[in-house]
């Protein structure tokens, strides 16, 4: 595969992620019509470029748990991300609640929001399923 195709592909799925994720909230509308022109366009550079200006799952969480700094979650939160969680219940409470703030905000219209639902279902099935995500390295299993 050339390196224009590697670029015309990773284009393809910044498009289908933007338009899934950001465009229904009309604060990243334009922005994202733009980069639909520009990827019509076959400007597979500049639309990688303009997305990475677009806010990651990392970026997005960390601004969603700010927000929950009133809430008594972001103590939890705060511990979760600090690998300091006593038990995996601890952190499963945690990311519950991560979740439902989550669904709060798509609600209210930051449809960004799906991309840290996913990475937050992902770290629920992880500690779930066998991970220790969250937890202080002397009580993981």
């Amino acid at each position: 595969m050339s390196s224009e195709n590697g670029k015309a592909m990773q284009a393809l799925d910044v498009v289908s992620m933007l338009n899934k994720y950001f465009a229904p909230n009309p604060v990243y509308r334009e922005r994202v019509e733009a980069i639909n022109e520009l990827y019509q366009q076959e400007e597979y550079s500049m639309v990688l470029d303009l997305f990475s200006k677009f806010p990651d799952a990392r970026h997005l969480m960390g601004s969603l748990i700010k927000k929950l700094k009133a809430k008594s979650v972001y103590h939890t939160l705060k511990r979760i991300v600090g690998g300091k969680c006593d038990s995996p219940y601890e952190a499963l409470k945690g990311l519950y609640s991560l979740s439902t703030h989550c669904c709060i905000e798509i609600e209210h219209g930051a449809t960004e929001y799906h991309i840290v639902l996913t990475e937050v279902f992902n770290r629920i099935g992880s500690l779930i399923y066998g991970g220790d995500y969250g937890l202080r390295k002397d009580r993981a299993a």
